[in-house]
Parts: C-alpha cells; structure tokens; sequence
C-alpha cells in the first residue's frame, strides 16, 4: 500500500520472479486490475497468465465473449458489459470454476497489480481455493480500504538519502 511512484508494482514484480519464488510456487499469475473492469476479463487474463488451457466448454465461452463483444483476437480487451453480452453470468461462472480446479491442490501466487477497489477482490475471491497450502494472492494498491480483512499489509514508505542513491 503506497502511494503512486514508490515502487509498489516493482516490488511485487521483483518478488514474483524472484527463481526461488519461481520454483516454490505451481502455477503463478500476474494481471493489471484498472479501476472499470469486468469479471470475466479478469478471470480470462489470470487463466492465460497461469497459463491454464482453455478447454471445450471454456474456450467456446472465450470465443462467446470475443464475438459478442466485437473485439479483435489480438490479445485486446475492452470493456464487456452485460449490455454488450448478456451471458457474461454463466461465462463468470464457468471461467470461475475452471480456475478453481486448475488451482486446487495446487501452491499458487496470484499478484493483481494495481487494484483500485475491493468489489474486484470481491468478484474473484471464490474462484481461490483455500487448501490451506502456503498459496498466497498479492494486491500493490494506493489504498487501504481496498485490502481484504484477513491480509497483512505492507507499506510502502519513501527511500531515505543512504537508500535512494
């Protein structure tokens, strides 16, 4: 928790490559979250960082969202309104149980960098197992009240002389 500038985002990337987090981990995953996002959108990207497959039924509902909502197959995201795609419901569903699965049993780090509200944390945090395992989700935001009630907060605090150079 900091803000803008002190190295938040660095630090999380730093850790998340960091060879012996690399290898202590099964499946790691890193997204963006911006202040307007779509759950499904979030929950896609984290199953393409993971490097989860899309499968049968996941991957139509992939191409289900990429039509409905007239995007490009280039890797872009826009914005996927209910509006825009009236079955984004199942689709966050079935992309959430998909990433359930992929993740069970298994020791996970799931970074979400940047996450401007808690409702983001809200929408996915079902799609987490809880095996009780040592698997950890990471936020780097500028606030506090968009951490969970269970997480351990680190601050950020400004580099003093000796630190900074």
């Amino acid at each position: 928790i900091g803000m803008p500038g002190l190295g938040k985002t660095t630090l999380a990337r730093k850790t998340y490559n960091d060879p012996f987090i690399v290898y202590h981990f099964h499946i790691r995953a890193w997204i963006t979250v911006s202040q307007v996002y779509e759950k499904s959108d979030l929950l896609l990207r984290i199953l393409s960082s993971a490097q989860i497959p899309l499968t049968g039924e996941t991957e139509e509902l992939s191409d289900e969202i990429l039509s409905s909502a007239q995007l490009p197959l280039k890797g872009e995201t826009e914005e996927l309104s209910d509006e825009r795609c009236p079955c984004n419901r199942r689709v966050d569903k079935k992309l959430g149980e998909k990433l359930y699965k992929s993740l069970k049993g298994k020791k996970y780090l799931i970074v979400m960098d940047d996450i401007w509200n808690i409702g983001a944390w809200e929408d996915l945090k079902r799609s987490f197992p809880d095996d009780n395992n040592g698997s950890r989700i990471m936020f780097t935001n500028r606030l506090l009240d968009v951490v969970p009630l269970h997480a351990k907060p680190y601050y950020m605090r400004f580099l003093n002389e000796d630190e900074s150079w």
